[in-house]
């Protein structure tokens, strides 16, 4: 029996876990990534062409590139996420060009992405939840001012967290400028699926802003789907890292994180498994350790009194090898990722 699993999310995670899945026989998978990023190469291109971003739905598009030694599977993977290294466009993914084409070929993104995923014949598919042009709003919570004195505008100022009440104060809101209609290719999928993974992935900006939309969190109360959230392997700073007046900086707990993702549920559902990587049994390296701590990252451990009635799953969900940066790319990736015992542990609930 096919079972219909539909990933939300965007980031290294959600690529990361699609990559592993479609190893996998009789799964049909969907990726749904957000297209709300704002910054980076991908920005550029998108503010220079008039187009809604799509880092995450390409690399999600990447990640389902059916794994083999034609000449096509090569081309895909050659092409997919290739930086330019020198020129003018240094630093710039070809495939952001490559939706520009077809874009103007075709008459929309939404027809470009699904010419994209047919050309490239993956195992599954990718829908963005939205094409509508809206921005994440957040506001910090800093004490003895009004939320929206500290208020920062775009994914990329989010994520990035340049200033300093970003990496002090933790995020009070989050919305939207305005209100995106959800793309309904996403909705039929989560409607149809029998698990709904939400995560890995950045808190604040590749996982909440999904629930933001109000046609995409009424799917995910009404699926009959199971809601299955991996927590991510470290906290990041600007959204689940701070750092105190003395320097010092505090890291989430499992439960924190839950409790978010409850709150931009509005209630409306409960969640039926959480998956910790068992940090205390299988820790990384000391020197990872130092990475990580460098920007401001730890891991995201389980709190000792933990009980939220939600079914819990611990075991060594990280992969040991290491997630390098390409020469021309300036975003700051992983060093570690989820492993395949992670996916395992999903598909068994």
């Amino acid at each position: 029996m096919v079972q219909r699993i539909v990933v939300i999310g965007g980031g290294g995670g959600a690529s990361t876990l699609l990559r592993l899945l479609k190893t996998y026989e009789n799964l049909h998978l969907t990726g749904l990534p957000v297209m709300f990023d704002s910054g980076g190469s991908t920005g550029k291109v998108s503010q220079e062409h008039g187009l809604r971003p799509v880092s995450d739905v390409l690399n999600q598009i990447l990640a389902l590139v059916p794994d083999g030694y034609s000449e096509l599977q090569r081309a895909a993977r050659a092409l997919l996420g290739y930086r330019f290294d020198e020129g003018i466009v240094r630093g710039r993914r070809v495939d952001n060009y490559m939706v520009v084409a077809l874009t103007r070929a075709f008459g929309s993104e939404e027809l470009a992405i699904k010419a994209l995923c047919n050309l490239f014949q993956i195992v599954g598919e990718v829908h963005p939840v939205s094409f509508s042009p809206s921005n994440l709003v957040a506001r910090y919570a800093v004490p003895n001012h009004q939320a929206e004195d500290y208020e920062v505008i775009g994914e990329s100022d989010i994520d990035s967290a340049k200033k300093k009440f970003q990496l002090r104060y933790p995020i009070s809101y989050l919305g939207l400028d305005s209100e995106p209609l959800a793309n309904l290719s996403a909705v039929d999928a989560i409607l149809n699926a029998d698990k709904v993974i939400l995560g890995p992935g950045s808190l604040y900006t590749s996982l909440l802003p999904n629930l933001l939309i109000g046609q995409i969190r009424d799917a995910l109360v009404k699926t009959k789907a199971k809601l299955l959230v991996p927590i991510n392997l470290m906290t990041q700073a600007g959204q689940t890292s701070h750092q105190g007046k003395d320097g010092d900086w505090k890291y989430w707990y499992v439960h924190q994180h839950v409790y978010e993702i409850l709150k931009y549920l509005n209630g409306g559902r409960k969640i039926d498994g959480i998956f910790v990587h068992d940090h205390e049994e299988f820790p990384f390296s000391p020197d990872v350790l130092m990475r990580y701590r460098a920007s401001g990252s730890g891991p995201v451990f389980l709190d000792s009194a933990f009980d939220m009635g939600i079914p819990l799953s611990r075991g060594n969900y990280a992969d040991p090898s290491e997630q390098l940066s390409g020469k021309s790319d300036r975003t700051q990736r992983s060093f570690v990722r989820n492993s395949r015992a992670l996916t395992d542990a999903l598909l068994s609930v």
